[in-house]
């Protein structure tokens, strides 16, 4: 949720650098309303063989707040008069590529999946942009 709006705002404003160590303490208890899961291969294939459809649809809903995250930032780099300029422009290539076809996910899919094939290649195949239809 927040991290990616951080990164969001960071690509748009400044330049991101891959740092190879922790630089921030995270606590986690059995309290906490988000958590960070085990990552591990063998943890995510046990969760997503519990409860399958529960688990692919956690995924895919997150392409949607993703997309609306990056299309809020670049209204506020254009109302902030930043529409021209590169940060405006890397959120809009970021935006082009979620919601493109597959020309655009094939031109940008080795930049974008940086954590891994199949993560983005999930992506590309579940985060689809909410289209609102209303009925009149």
């Amino acid at each position: 949720m927040h991290d990616i709006w951080l990164l969001l705002v960071a690509s748009a404003l400044g330049i991101i650098k891959y740092l190879p160590f922790v630089s921030t303490l995270y606590r986690q208890h059995g309290a906490n309303a988000i958590g960070v899961k085990d990552q591990r291969l063998l943890s995510k294939l046990i969760r997503i063989a519990r409860a399958p459809g529960q688990s692919i649809g956690r995924f895919a809903a997150a392409g949607p707040r993703n997309i609306a995250q990056a299309r809020a930032l670049l209204i506020k780099l254009e109302e902030l008069g930043f529409g021209n300029a590169d940060s405006a422009g890397i959120v809009r290539n970021c935006i082009e590529y979620r919601t493109g076809g597959l020309g655009p996910k094939l031109v940008r899919f080795s930049k974008y999946g940086v954590d891994g094939f199949f993560w983005e290649l999930a992506r590309c195949l579940l985060w689809r942009e909410k289209i609102s239809c209303r009925l009149f």
